[in-house]
């Protein structure tokens, strides 16, 4: 690997992730927005944009301005989703612009590119929590490089087998989006002709699906659904060795599952508890369920009592004092007291943008199905937590696949300043 190609890798790992440097003013993604831009500068490059860019960009701005004209008529001064529209702009569309610009410099300009990179950089992650996990000055030399509030706390509540990672959100947000790389992994095997990039991509399935288990088991479902992508591929491929490759790491993620369940050593049955617990609760009572869920209905009881003025325009508020405002623990819900109805249709809108803009420059069928899941991931990742608006990192990863697809559509276009 070249040394500016595997600087690019380091760079997207930064800024995808938004490593939380300790002692630095500024986070991750921030320092490599200026150091990429930089980059390009040194390489008198300019910066491009596409046009379905400026839509991407023109919705938010009107969601940011229905948002702020929310809180300031209703003063309740809680601009907590405000900034994570401002963010959206000037952070994770502006960065992933960059980033793919510098992708582009370098002859990466395939969409295959960029899955690549993405996979690999959670590799990378999995191995670093696994050896954070495993290996104690490790965890602790991790902990001095990114200062993540609560880590301690969270990894000693767990038992020790949660709360590892070189990120700034170390739970729920990574597990997704940990699991989007599961996801593109099938895709990736169909279409690389290398044997040895074929063999990577299986081999890291694993440490990265071990790190799902370890941040949350939201990300069992995108596991799921790229079970669901594997097998239906299968029964249309007529490759018989594809076929039997995606046979082989479907099952292997299932043999896995099953291997961690029925494993007796401390550190796996601490994960256990958090983890399986739908699995422990369907074989002890007859029900698939959680505490997560049952709480999680508890609260969407409560939607039920909202007032109409609620309903359309919301409260404009999204915390009360340190905790979120109502106590409600469900993003849609969140969204629906911040900015109500209109604030949720506006940031649907959003994401159907993009996701048009990656459809429409869907280089075959395959990948069409493979971001139709990912999608559906992203909308029950959303009911959980605040996650088309607050997890930059899986923002990230929607975005730069979305402007490297259409660069890649419009290359004429996208040469002109």
């Amino acid at each position: 690997m070249k040394i500016s190609i595997f600087i690019l890798y380091v760079c997207s790992f930064i800024f995808i992730y938004n490593v939380p440097f300790t002692g630095s003013p500024l986070s991750g993604s921030k320092l490599m927005i200026i150091f990429m831009a930089a980059w390009l500068f040194i390489r008198s490059r300019k910066i491009v944009f596409t046009k379905k860019l400026i839509k991407i960009v023109a919705w938010m701005i009107v969601l940011l301005f229905y948002s702020l004209a929310n809180v300031f008529l209703q003063r309740t001064g809680d601009f907590a989703l405000v900034y994570a529209e401002i963010l959206f702009i000037l952070n994770h569309i502006l960065g992933c612009v960059l980033l793919v610009n510098l992708f582009q410099t370098m002859g990466k300009s395939q969409v295959k590119d960029i899955l690549h990179m993405l996979v690999v950089i959670s590799f990378v992650q999995s191995i670093i929590i696994i050896l954070s996990m495993l290996i104690s000055p490790f965890n602790a030399f991790i902990s001095r490089i990114a200062f993540i509030e609560g880590r301690d706390n969270l990894q000693l509540r767990y038992g020790f087998a949660r709360g590892y990672g070189l990120a700034a959100s170390v739970t729920y947000d990574l597990a997704v989006c940990q699991a989007f790389a599961i996801m593109f992994i099938p895709y990736l095997i169909q279409k690389t002709k290398n044997s040895r990039m074929k063999m990577f991509y299986i081999l890291s399935s694993f440490p990265i699906l071990f790190s799902i288990l370890t941040l949350g088991r939201t990300g069992l479902i995108g596991v799921g659904l790229a079970l669901i992508y594997i097998f239906r591929e299968s029964i249309k491929m007529r490759s018989k060795l594809i076929k039997n490759l995606l046979y082989i790491i479907g099952l292997f993620m299932i043999i896995s599952i099953v291997f961690l369940i029925n494993t007796d050593s401390a550190l796996i049955s601490s994960m256990k508890t958090y983890v399986f617990e739908g699995f422990d609760t369907l074989f002890t009572t007859g029900k698939f369920q959680t505490h997560t869920w049952t709480n999680l209905m508890n609260m969407w009881n409560k939607i039920y009592d909202f007032s109409l003025k609620t309903w359309i325009v919301g409260d404009a508020r999204y915390t009360d004092g340190a905790r979120y405002y109502m106590r409600t623990d469900i993003g849609v819900m969140r969204d629906i007291l911040y900015f109500g109805i209109i604030g949720c249709v506006l940031l649907v809108v959003e994401y159907l943008v993009i996701y048009k803009t990656i459809k429409n420059n869907a280089p075959d069928r395959q990948f069409v199905f493979m971001i139709q899941l990912i999608f559906i991931f992203l909308m029950v990742a959303h009911f959980k937590g605040e996650f088309l608006l607050a997890c930059g990192t899986g923002i990230c990863m929607v975005l730069v696949i979305a402007l490297v697809q259409h660069s890649i559509k419009n290359r004429e276009g996208y040469g002109k300043d």
